[in-house]
């Protein structure tokens, strides 16, 4: 069925596009070929090019004909009143079954079956999806042939350097991280986290579902990519950085983004998301809650909660500063469009507090539910609603307030320590007393303006023999769940051994502005006779 190009209104050059239509429509259920050359210039000064000497790395939305349209409209509302456009569209609702019968990936079918020949300059090593099937010479270029055991999502790339590999393998999966000659810095600590995630997932949600990962080094950039079982990763934030935490603080950003896209091959390449509100917290934010999981079980809990609290890519100072600058009204995590700081950041947070509230055993477990209902599954796809659906089935009815706040408002909290005391009792322990002052907002999504509202809450306190700061919260003599209804509770906590601080919600499972009033030091009173 030969293409004919839309008359010259819909052949958009200026924009990058090209719109083609067949010249008999083909009908429903028949099969056609499409043959085409895709050529793509070298880069040169005021033009930066995907083929690179020495670090190609292109997906396929550059050199594949795309079935429909991309989505690329104008988001910014001042620049569209600006060129006198409408007010964008917002994306469809949960609710509506024809549209999730689209996933985030493709308007069509997610998945596709994948061969490919990859040909490159000599002494060049060629990466696509799936399982090499030959290597060999033609024409005086190095070529390689992939194939795939299964289908993979409708979204691959290639990459080809100069490459030396580390290899090895971990419960029958194939471990290949290529690396540039002078960039070996990295590799064994990647090798591990790779191994480590691999164990972590396997024990979370399920198998892994290739026999190989590779990752591939390419030039510059601040990013990794995750393709059915081949992650991209820049040498700027993986091969090249130090990841030594030197002030107890930083975080190691290089093994935590390994986990993070090895954590989508479950969350977007086995839960494919509907294109509807919320899409990208099934995919992103579910990845961000694997990495946070899987770095506390390779490097500690400490390491898990500097994550959420450094200082350098800190969760919530990025949420706070991102929702200010934002031009479009925020949106619940339950309904995010197109705002990567709330399906990252604040996506974060929640997953923090929810592995906090709920047990990450719960957690887990929701997730197991979510892959055995719609795991590698054609549409309909799953929404934000099929998600919070899977954890308030996990969870007590504790949590279900949380679970609330947490994806369908937009909620923050103050939470301050005051009238404290600790006395020695009869006992030979101790009495905490002091009065927790609670403040629970909700944000108008319209306005953004925030009022106090009633309070059905179980807030943490947690009493230590040592400033908590030293332990980011963690390691206390006691942790204690309040029941808070009231904007002033009195609370008395008795311990046994001698107290120097009390501290509300240590562990940081809530979003709260200022955490400086959180904890006090204690001052010990008379005793009691």
């Amino acid at each position: 069925a030969p293409l004919e190009t839309k008359p010259s209104d819909y052949t958009l050059k200026d924009f990058g596009y090209r719109w083609f239509v067949f010249a008999t429509p083909l009908a429903p259920g028949a099969r056609t070929q499409m043959d085409f050359t895709v050529e793509i210039e070298a880069t040169e000064i005021g033009r930066r090019s995907p083929i690179i000497p020495n670090g190609t790395f292109v997906d396929n939305t550059r050199i594949f004909p795309v079935i429909g349209l991309s989505n690329m409209r104008m988001r910014n509302p001042d620049k569209r009143r600006k060129y006198d456009l409408p007010k964008l569209s917002k994306m469809k609702d949960r609710e509506d079954m024809e549209a999730r019968s689209h996933n985030f990936f493709t308007y069509n079918d997610p998945r596709v079956n994948f061969e490919t020949r990859f040909c490159t300059e000599p002494g060049q090593i060629a990466i696509a999806p799936g399982n090499l099937v030959r290597e060999y010479e033609d024409n005086g270029r190095a070529c390689f042939d992939y194939k795939t055991q299964q289908p993979i999502a409708n979204f691959f790339a290639f990459v080809s350097a100069n490459f030396l590999e580390s290899t090895d393998a971990h419960k029958g999966v194939k471990l290949r991280i290529l690396y540039h000659k002078s960039h070996p810095y990295n590799v064994e600590k990647m090798m591990d986290a790779l191994k480590s995630g691999l164990d972590s997932y396997a024990k979370s949600y399920g198998p892994y579902q290739y026999d190989h990962v590779r990752i591939m080094e390419f030039p510059y950039r601040s990013f990794a990519q995750s393709f059915a079982g081949t992650i991209p990763f820049s040498e700027r934030i993986g091969f090249i950085q130090d990841n030594a935490i030197k002030d107890g603080e930083t975080i190691d950003l290089m093994t935590y983004v390994t986990l993070h896209e090895l954590g989508h091959q479950y969350f977007g390449h086995q839960i494919f998301p509907a294109q509807v509100k919320g899409f990208n917290v099934l995919s992103e934010t579910l990845s961000e809650n694997s990495a946070s999981s899987a770095l506390e079980d390779l490097q500690g809990w400490e390491a898990a909660k500097r994550r959420r609290d450094s200082s350098a890519n800190h969760p919530i100072n990025g949420y706070l500063a991102a929702r200010t600058a934002d031009k479009n009204a925020e949106r619940p995590l339950a309904l995010v469009e197109n705002s990567p700081y709330t399906w990252y950041n604040k996506g974060h947070m929640v997953f923090w507090g929810l592995r906090g509230y709920m047990g990450r055993e719960a957690v887990d477990g929701a997730m197991q539910d979510l892959i055995a209902q719609y795991g590698l599954k054609e549409g309909p796809y799953p929404t934000t609603l099929d998600l919070v659906s899977a954890l308030r089935a996990r969870g007590d009815d504790d949590v279900q307030q949380f679970i609330t706040d947490s994806f369908d408002k937009l909620t923050f909290w103050d939470l301050k320590i005051k009238d404290e005391s600790v006395t020695a009792n009869s006992d030979g322990g101790y009495d905490v007393s002091f009065t927790l002052q609670t403040v629970k907002k909700y944000a108008s999504e319209e306005t953004g303006k925030e009022e106090e509202t009633d309070l059905a809450e179980f807030i943490e306190i947690g009493v230590f023999s040592e400033n908590p700061s030293a332990s980011a919260g963690g390691e206390a003599l006691v942790y204690k769940r309040i029941p808070v209804t009231e904007e002033e509770t009195k609370v008395t906590i008795t311990v046994s051994e001698k107290p120097s601080h009390v501290m509300a919600d240590p562990r940081a499972w809530l979003i709260e502005r200022n955490v400086k009033d959180n904890a006090v030091k204690l001052e010990e009173a008379a005793s009691t006779n």
